[in-house]
């Protein structure tokens, strides 16, 4: 139901070649735009698919136990404004590989 969503309303930026990218960062509280992520210009929301559990919070730092929970393999969206804030980090305290999609 997600992917019919996305396919239906947004559309996906080029990144590497017209694939989503994929990272592999998590293991501190840090920011896409600070870690490993590559976000073109022309990008108004990002979903993140992270391999591992994961707690992200929009302005805050998260921890393990603080923040909106994810579960591993599924799904959460960040809105342009939360790019620069929002920090997230791997419940495991380790790197977690995920998949970006940058949707404009």
């Amino acid at each position: 139901m997600v992917a019919t969503k996305l396919k239906t309303r947004y559309k996906i930026c080029g990144v590497l070649n017209g694939t989503p990218e994929r990272i592999a960062m998590f293991a501190l509280a840090e920011t896409l735009a600070t870690g490993t992520a590559t976000i073109p210009a022309d990008t108004t929301k990002i979903v993140v698919i992270a391999d591992g559990a994961v707690h992200w919070h929009p302005t805050g730092t998260p921890t393990s136990t603080f923040g909106h929970a994810v579960a591993a393999n599924e799904p959460f969206q960040l809105e342009h404004h939360q790019f620069d804030s929002a920090k997230i980090v791997s419940d495991a305290a380790a790197d977690e590989n995920a998949i970006v999609i940058y949707l404009r």
